[in-house]
C-alpha cells in the first residue's frame, strides 16, 4: 500500500510540475506555496491578476458505470478525486480553478470552481458530449 501511495505521489508532483511549466509558457509568473497547508497548489499571476489553481491528476483509466435509458452502461473513464482535505469538494473561496491532467493521453482541463464542486470528476474515454468538454485544453479560461 505504501508503494502505491508513493507513486501516486510522484505522479501527482509530475503533473504538477508539467503544469508549472506550461503556465509559464503562456506567460504566468507561477508561485508555490512552501507547505500544503494551503487548499491550492499554484497562484499564476498575470497581469496584476492572481489566479489560485489545484491539479490533480489520474495515471490510468477505470471502468465506471452510469444509468442511461433505464439501463446501466459500463464504459471507461478517467477519475480524479477532487476532494480537498477534509474530503469536501473545494469552494470558489479556496481556488479558482481545478486543473486536472490525464496524463497517459496528455490532455488538461481548466475547469471554473464554481463548475468543479463534486468530491469526484469521471470523464468518459469515449465521450464526446460531456459536460466538461468546453473545459479540455481551454487554457484561454485562465485569461479571463
Amino acid at each position: 500500500m505504501k508503494n502505491i501511495r508513493s507513486a501516486n505521489i510522484k505522479n501527482g508532483k509530475s503533473s504538477e510540475l508539467e503544469f508549472a511549466a506550461l503556465a509559464m509558457k503562456l506567460g504566468f509568473s507561477v508561485l508555490q506555496p512552501l507547505d500544503e497547508s494551503n487548499p491550492y497548489d499554484f497562484v499564476l499571476v498575470k497581469n496584476d491578476k492572481f489566479i489560485k489553481v489545484q491539479v490533480k491528476s489520474t495515471h490510468k483509466e477505470r471502468v465506471t458505470s452510469y444509468p442511461y435509458k433505464n439501463r446501466i452502461v459500463k464504459t471507461l473513464a478517467y477519475t480524479f478525486n477532487t476532494s480537498n482535505a477534509k474530503h469536501l469538494g473545494y469552494t470558489k473561496k479556496q481556488i479558482d480553478f481545478m486543473i486536472l491532467h490525464i496524463a497517459p493521453i496528455d490532455i488538461w482541463y481548466v475547469i471554473p470552481a464554481d463548475k468543479a464542486k463534486s468530491t469526484c470528476i469521471s470523464i468518459l474515454k469515449y465521450g464526446k458530449n460531456s459536460k466538461y468538454t468546453k473545459f479540455k485544453n481551454n487554457f484561454e479560461l485562465l485569461e479571463e
